[in-house]
C-alpha cells in the first residue's frame, strides 16, 4: 500500500470519528433509558 491510501484511510476514520463525537456529545448516557434509547432521540 502507499502512503497515500493509507493517509486517507486514517484521515476519513478521523473525520468520521470527529463527526460522531460532535453528534453524540450532548446525548445522556448516565441512566439506563438514556444509554440504551439514545436519550429518546431513536
Amino acid at each position: 500500500m502507499n502512503s497515500l491510501q493509507i493517509l486517507s484511510f486514517v484521515g476519513f476514520t478521523l473525520l468520521v470519528a470527529v463527526i460522531t463525537w460532535w453528534k453524540v456529545r450532548k446525548t445522556d448516557t448516565g441512566s439506563q433509558q438514556g444509554y440504551f434509547l439514545a436519550g429518546r432521540s431513536l
